[in-house]
């Protein structure tokens, strides 16, 4: 008995630990687990989640506080977010995305009223239904050339959406309603490693499998081309290889092409868009052997029809020959070759443009193009130092790794790359990661490179010509013109004095609302369109 009124004494006491806390829950942080991966916070009107993978949280612990979120961080290695996730967050202004992540699920923002922009990263691969319905604030979006799919209704009717041609979001606009901007792009860099027993290169949009075993994972994520889903339109599996799980090729929109190996012992349902043309099923050769005799055996009755229909079915095949080649060749290769004369226009390194918020980390891209097979690089970083912190360093680029390069962060501030062999090809180099002051103010800020020096493997130092970017820093709200942290008739009327050539100061960055880098008149367009549902 007395072990029984021990605990009895315990459970009260667990009791008015458990009450109290449930008292103070109003004036202090909210925090917790969702699993052993997943944590999250609350303070301040800033909701914090923190783990690795996909977000698997089960019942939403902040269900309950959803009009307390103003704004949302997620931290890196995040790889989703989960269906409905962040939906009724009806005050919700400001989102940061890991660049980690690789899908929106269903209704993931849904009537997120106050969600006025939002920067997808690149890497993203899927956005499914209704991620973002309902944002009726939401008029611009810049939809990454990594994305391979958009679900229905995943945005409203009349939203924007910048991309490239040809692209998941040209489609989805085509499918649902809105409008469509194509976006200036550079051409896919080849990529191309080992996985297993399996080589693959991708250049093109060919993708080219090698090598012996089975091309199975467990995941999406599990496939190294994870972040080229939207790239591959032609597939070309050599001998060796025995099986293709479904998910290898899942998201493939573009994927049209196929060439399977003898060694492929079985294909699964679905594996291929229903709509690819498929060579070397391990089924076809059965096939091909019976339909023939089928042929045969009907000719052979009635000879004297043949000899009247033969010019009709020569002339069949020309014609549906014809087609064939028009659309499956020359149909991909010259949107393929028309980047290629950039690349002969000199060696460029260009530095990446973007828009950030006061107090935002950022990661800004330098791309090589014009490449003769350089062996190294020198450059010093010029940027305003009061509005901007250089706190790391990356390179998520297919030429080279971030540990072929040294950079002086926080000291010199200039990067070195050196090797013995030539690197062939273009693409992105280096990436730099800034953090944006708190005070930053609105507008632009150039960041440049300096002192370039460049070596290939002679000793020669081919001349390189530099293009700048540009921080624009802005209030976070797009269609703030005029910086007073609202959107309003005023600002539409600002932006019009302004593109009519009166002498009026405007936010740049606020005032380019469909992310194509130019103030225009497409943008007081969607502004008017704005503030009318004020």
């Amino acid at each position: 008995m007395a072990f029984s009124g021990g605990m009895n004494m315990r459970f009260k006491r667990l009791g008015c630990i458990v009450l109290c806390a449930v008292l103070l829950m109003g004036v202090l942080p909210l925090s917790g687990f969702a699993d052993h991966s997943f944590s999250w916070s609350l303070e301040g009107g800033t909701l914090t989640v923190s783990g690795s993978g996909d977000m698997a949280f089960g019942e939403l612990p902040w269900a309950d506080r959803l009009e307390e979120i103003r704004s949302i961080r997620m931290d890196e290695d995040i790889t989703s977010i989960q269906e409905g996730a962040f939906a009724g967050c009806g005050s919700l202004r400001s989102v940061t995305l890991p660049k980690s992540l690789r899908y929106v699920g269903k209704d993931a923002f849904r009537d997120c009223t106050e969600l006025s922009w939002i920067t997808l990263p690149s890497g993203l691969i899927g956005i499914e239904e209704g991620a973002f319905s309902g944002c009726a604030k939401l008029r611009s979006v810049f939809i990454p050339q990594s994305v391979s799919w958009i679900g229905d209704r995943a945005f409203d009717g009349d939203v924007l959406l910048n991309g490239r041609r040809e692209s998941a979001a040209e489609d989805y606009i085509r499918d649902n309603g809105g409008s469509f901007r194509p976006s200036n792009h550079q051409e896919y860099p080849p990529a191309s490693g080992n996985w297993g027993s399996i080589r693959w290169t991708l250049e093109k949009g060919k993708l080219t499998l090698s090598g012996t075993g089975a091309v199975a994972g467990k995941t999406m994520a599990d496939f190294p081309w994870e972040t080229h889903r939207a790239e591959i339109s032609v597939l070309e599996v050599g001998e060796g290889i025995t099986s293709i799980d479904p998910l290898a090729f899942a998201y493939c929109r573009k994927l049209t092409q196929v060439s399977l190996p003898t060694s492929l012992e079985a294909l699964a349902e679905g594996t291929f868009r229903e709509d690819a043309v498929i060579t070397g099923l391990p089924e076809e050769p059965d096939k091909a052997e019976t339909e023939p005799a089928e042929e045969a055996a009907a000719p052979e009755e009635t000879e004297a029809p043949e000899e009247t229909t033969a010019p009709e079915e020569t002339a069949a095949p020309e014609e549906t020959a014809a087609p064939e080649e028009t659309a499956a060749p020359e149909g991909t290769e010259p949107a393929a070759e028309t980047v290629i004369p950039e690349e002969g226009e000199g060696l460029t390194l260009t530095v990446g443009s973007l828009t950030a918020q006061p107090g935002q980390t950022i990661a800004l891209p330098i791309t090589l193009s014009g490449n003769p097979g350089l062996c190294g690089l020198n450059f010093a970083l010029a940027y305003d130092k009061t509005a901007l912190t250089l706190t790391d360093y990356d390179c998520q680029g297919q030429l080279l790794s971030v540990s072929d390069w040294t950079v002086g962060v926080g000291a010199g501030e200039k990067a070195l790359w050196l090797q013995s062999d030539p690197t062939e090809g273009n693409g992105e180099v280096l990436t730099l990661v800034f953090q944006v002051a708190d005070q930053a103010p609105q507008g632009e800020l150039t960041v440049t490179l300096e002192e370039v020096l460049a070596v290939e493997e002679g000793g020669s130092s081919p001349q390189v010509q530099v293009c700048p970017g540009t921080v624009t820093i802005t209030s976070g709200m797009a269609g703030d013109v005029n910086g007073d942290g609202k959107v309003t008739f005023a600002d539409a009327q600002r932006l019009r004095r302004f593109l009519s050539g009166q002498e009026v100061a405007i936010q740049n960055g606020s005032a380019d609302l469909n992310g194509d880098g130019l103030v225009n008149l497409l943008d007081l367009q969607l502004l008017q369109r704005v503030v009318s549902k004020e």
